[in-house]
């Protein structure tokens, strides 16, 4: 009932718009796949009005990812993918923020707001259950932002050659990477018991410019006996572990000897669900 009245508002108020541009277009509601035509509607409202910042954000109670099969799927064909060229292509090039949360979406649809929007450098998905492969390769894309979370079924994340400045990736074992030398903020997630080198092994390219590190992990990390390499810039270090009670961090105090310009150690420990911080300021 809620998703329906929700829907009957949006249709009246874009009924009576009247604006020609779009600086943002934002849907923030938990809708699924049942309001596929609707929305499919609104995209080809915003998209017309040369859309700058569009937004879906279906999660579900407005804080989860649903469950795959019931998501919103991003229409392909709106973007000419059947290889007929859309009359209102141009007006894609607008974009600069593409967030979807709880949205299916493809590896060739995101490929091609990267190629086809010169103005994009937020990128932002959650929650995709139809993500398998994603491309982010050249100097000419504008992305300053990518943050890929929860799409369980990718299988390789390659960026390559890109400016990009920030990357959020909850896949670290999926993560190809190469010559970003932009990037100083990363934030990566291991999955399933993992060692702390190989959550590390896939950004070690960039391990010495990175400014920002957060790292998440299921268990322990395999703190004990890993040696930090050098983060010779890093300035904030941020470890997340979901642990046992009787699991060892002392571990995670090794970075500092590894980070002489180390401003910021927090450390966030879930134990029985229950989170813990340790937050630590200056070394001086």
């Amino acid at each position: 009932m809620h998703m329906k009245k929700y829907v009957r508002w949006v249709n009246r108020t874009l009924h009576k718009c009247e604006v020609h541009r779009l600086d943002q277009f934002r849907v923030c509601f938990d809708l699924n796949k049942f309001a596929q035509h609707e929305i499919d509607k609104w995209l080809e409202f915003a998209f017309a009005r040369q859309v700058q910042r569009l937004e879906l954000d279906l999660l579900k109670g407005g804080k989860e990812t649903r469950d795959f099969d019931y998501c919103y799927t991003f229409p392909a064909q709106l973007l000419g993918l059947n290889h007929k060229l859309p009359p209102l292509w141009h007006n894609f090039m607008s974009v600069k923020v593409l967030l979807l949360k709880s949205v299916n979406v493809t590896g060739e649809v995101l490929e091609f707001f990267l190629h086809n929007c010169p103005f994009l450098e937020e990128m932002v998905v959650h929650g995709s259950g139809t993500l398998v492969n994603l491309q982010v390769i050249g100097p000419s894309l504008k992305l300053k932002h990518l943050e890929i979370w929860r799409c369980q079924c990718l299988e390789s994340l390659k960026i390559h050659d890109t400016n990009l400045v920030t990357l959020v990736a909850s896949a670290a074992t999926k993560l190809l990477l190469s010559n970003a030398p932009m990037l100083i903020k990363v934030e990566i997630v291991g999955a399933f018991r993992p060692i702390l080198k190989d959550i590390l092994a896939p950004i070690s390219c960039v391990l010495s410019q990175l400014e920002v590190l957060k790292i998440t992990s299921s268990d322990g990390l395999g703190l004990g006996n890993y040696k930090f390499p050098k983060f010779t810039k890093l300035k904030k270090f941020v470890v997340h572990v979901f642990a046992w009670r009787d699991t060892s961090l002392l571990g995670c105090t090794h970075v500092i000897g590894a980070a002489p310009l180390l401003e910021e150690f927090e450390l966030k420990v879930s134990i029985n669900f229950n989170l813990i911080i340790l937050s630590s300021g200056s070394r001086n």
